[in-house]
C-alpha cells in the first residue's frame, strides 16, 4: 500500500521570504518518489545593500525557484539509489555573481544520481 509523506518550511525575516515544500510516496517496499519545492523571495531589500550606488530605491524580486523530481531505490542490505532532477529559475548559481539588479536570472538544469551504503 502507497503511503504519503511531506514536510513545509516557511520563514520571513525583514528582507527574504523563504519557503519549501517536499513531500513523497512510498511503493512497495523498495521503491520511493518524492518531489520538492523551494522558493526565495526578496521583499523591500534596499537597493545601497546589493550595489555601491546609493538610493533609496527597494527592489521586491524573486531571488530563487528550484523544483526537483527524485527516484529512491532500496536495495537489499541497507544500499539505496537515488536519482533527482532539478529544475531552477533565480539568481543563485554557482558560477555567476550574485545580482538582484541583474535583468535576467538563469534556467538551469540539473541531475544528481547519487549511491550509498551501510553496513
Amino acid at each position: 500500500m502507497p503511503a504519503i509523506c511531506f514536510r513545509f518550511f516557511h520563514k520571513r525575516n525583514s528582507m527574504v521570504h523563504l519557503a519549501y515544500f517536499q513531500t513523497g510516496i512510498i511503493m512497495r517496499d523498495h521503491l520511493e518518489f518524492n518531489f520538492q519545492a523551494e522558493v526565495a523571495r526578496g521583499e523591500d531589500v534596499p537597493s545601497e545593500a546589493l550595489t555601491s550606488l546609493k538610493s533609496y530605491d527597494k527592489i521586491d524580486r524573486e531571488i530563487n525557484r528550484d523544483y526537483a523530481f527524485g527516484v529512491n531505490y532500496y536495495f537489499f542490505g541497507g544500499s539505496l539509489l537515488r536519482v533527482e532532477a532539478h529544475f531552477n529559475h533565480g539568481f543563485l548559481v554557482e558560477n555567476k555573481e550574485f545580482s538582484l539588479l541583474s535583468r535576467d536570472p538563469s534556467y538551469t538544469r540539473y541531475l544528481i544520481a547519487s549511491f550509498a551504503t551501510s553496513f
